[in-house]
């Protein structure tokens, strides 16, 4: 299960004070990442992805072109290494 977020830091310290365990954090090229599980379901991880400008605008441009599609279509390869945080 995955949550994006404008603030890694407070997302990260609102998950500690609720009890989540941070299992990893990364900060890469494409933008920052951290995923954490509960302690009483440790078959679960849950992820932050920091949304930086250009991801929140890849998003939205796939939303866009989502809503513009009209029943099966081929599957899109997208090379995210483009984007920046």
């Amino acid at each position: 299960i995955a949550f994006a977020t404008r603030d890694m830091t407070r997302s990260l310290a609102t998950a500690r004070q609720r009890g989540y365990d941070i299992v990893a954090t990364i900060d890469g090229a494409s933008g920052r990442y951290a995923y954490f599980q509960d302690p009483e379901l440790p078959d679960t991880y849950y992820e932050f992805l920091e949304l930086a400008p250009a991801t929140e605008a890849y998003w939205e441009q796939c939303i866009a072109q989502s809503r513009a599609q009209d029943g099966p279509a081929t599957i899109t390869a997208v090379d995210m290494s483009t984007l920046q945080p």
